[in-house]
């Protein structure tokens, strides 16, 4: 067991360090951007983000997933190389006549979201960019299937690395505003594929199979109103708060969102490295205890991240940005609290997909999607920003339920849950007690107090038994064995 949890772990910290190196970049660039991009063009920044998000979907047609999950099902290596083949030739075509729609709707596509026809070639550059990089995910899987966790975090270094540094010489050096954010953006994903080719060049196999497109379609497509009802779920706070308030407030709102989005590091990392991990484990006969087991560790971590980062954000936007948009503290730890459901949530529809049954998804997007957009109705004109941050955490919850409704169903699994609530208690105590020092005590003071309250964290979990003695003895050896490099021991799989 431990040696499956240390081998996750392990891809995690891999998968996790590139963006972690390319994000601190980024919130260190923060203090440049705030100085250069005002908060009006911040909110339309946003409102590109919002359309890019829903289109990213459409672009993709559930293949990110569906070529992963299939490729256990192949028989041969060569017909591998023909579920490949097929997918990047179906994108090809398919993407080809979508880009095509987008540039020519691209005036009015930017007179309707923002407000301005003059805006056409923000989205005609970020269409580009999704046909682009869309071939991207397939060569990258291909490493994760061939577990080279190494080089999959290498793209990413590159990637992130390289769009920062177009982005400076777009938006700061030359000021091309957002315009120069799609350009860097395009610009590295062309490099990137470049990259890139000769990965999709070894595994694929030049040939277009209508059987195979049908059953990456049959799987994958239910992702699309999934991924699209989703993005409406996410984005939902932002697009709304622009029909409210003025561009300036949506774009003080979105840097508290960049802020509190620091969190999505451990669930995006997660999910890239565990979903290998878990089509591999179905085979094992003690399957659904191991997933439950699991679950109950990635989770003590993410509450512990949680409740750090709701009581670390302000400092953070304190220290990064000018005082104008400081008023994004209030929704941070609402928004935090939203990204923490959201990531239980995706954890948990892993059963999803392991059993196959991806027909659920659009309806649990769906009901997700509802309760979002008419929580911030109802929410933004009474409490504008904070309104905005509680609909968004309203529609993950939404979302949590729906999707521990059908995963009940459709692959039962045991989950701890004496231990998941006693790890939640004990954030939650965290968090509150962060949130009420701040109000009483002075910056330096309340940060001061506010980081011994965040290293407690582990020592409450004890506290609160939530680790049995015989874990924390693997626990101890797992990190001595880790600290001085020793391999696992015979049978460590099987321990638990």
């Amino acid at each position: 067991m431990f040696a499956s949890v240390e081998r996750l772990f392990r891809h995690l910290v891999v998968y996790g360090s590139a963006d972690i190196a390319a994000l601190a970049i980024n919130i260190l660039l923060l203090p440049v951007f705030t100085r250069v991009l005002s908060p009006t063009e911040y909110g339309v920044l946003t409102l590109v983000i919002v359309l890019e998000a829903f289109l990213k979907v459409l672009f993709r047609w559930g293949f990110d997933t569906s070529f992963l999950r299939l490729h256990y099902d192949q028989p041969t290596p060569e017909r591998g190389k023909a579920l490949a083949g097929t997918a990047m030739l179906f994108l090809a075509a398919v993407n080809g006549v979508l880009l095509a729609g987008l540039w020519l709707a691209a005036p009015a596509l930017a007179r309707l979201l923002l407000d301005s026809e003059a805006h056409g070639w923000i989205v005609r550059v970020l269409a580009l960019n999704l046909f682009v990089s869309n071939f991207h995910f397939l060569p990258l899987t291909q490493l994760r299937i061939e577990q080279q966790p190494r080089a999959v975090a290498g793209w990413t270094v590159v990637r992130s690395f390289g769009t920062i540094a177009a982005r400076l010489v777009f938006v700061v050096g030359l000021r091309w505003s957002v315009l120069g954010f799609m350009l860097a953006d395009l610009i590295v994903s062309v490099g990137l594929l470049v990259g890139l080719w000769p990965i999709v060049a070894r595994m694929t196999r030049w040939r277009f199979l209508p059987g195979v497109a049908r059953e990456l379609l049959v799987v994958g497509l239910p992702r699309v109103p999934h991924g699209a009802l989703h993005q409406i779920m996410a984005m939902a706070d932002r697009f709304l708060l622009g029909l409210y308030l003025p561009l300036d407030r949506l774009g003080v709102y979105s840097i508290g969102v960049s802020i509190a989005s620091l969190l999505k590091l451990y669930p995006v990392a997660l999910t890239t490295a565990w979903t290998p991990i878990a089509f591999e484990a179905m085979a094992r006969p003690d399957a659904p205890s191991f997933y439950a087991r699991t679950a109950t560790y990635v989770f003590a971590v993410m509450a512990g991240l949680s409740a750090a980062m709701i009581l670390v954000a302000d400092p953070i936007l304190r220290l990064l940005t000018p005082p104008e948009y400081h008023a994004a503290a209030a929704v941070m730890p609402l928004l935090v609290l939203g990204l923490t459901i959201q990531a239980v949530a995706n954890f948990a529809s892993t059963a999803l997909h392991i059993a196959k049954r991806l027909a659920p998804l659009p309806i649990i997007t769906l009901v997700a999607a509802v309760a979002s957009v008419v929580a911030n109705v109802v929410l933004i004109p009474r409490f504008a920003a904070q309104g905005a941050a509680l609909a968004s955490a309203v529609g993950q919850a939404a979302l949590l339920g729906a999707t521990w409704m059908f995963v009940r169903r459709a692959y039962p699994i045991p989950y701890e849950t004496g231990r998941l609530g006693k790890i939640a208690g004990v954030a939650l105590v965290v968090s509150i007690g962060g949130l009420a020092i701040r109000a009483t005590a002075p910056g330096v003071t309340a940060d001061v107090l506010n980081g011994l309250l965040v290293a407690a964290y582990p020592a409450g979990l004890l506290a609160a038994g939530v680790f049995r003695p015989t874990e924390i003895a693997s626990l101890r050896e797992w990190g001595l064995r880790i600290w001085s490099r020793r391999p696992p021991a015979a049978g460590d799989e099987r321990d638990g």
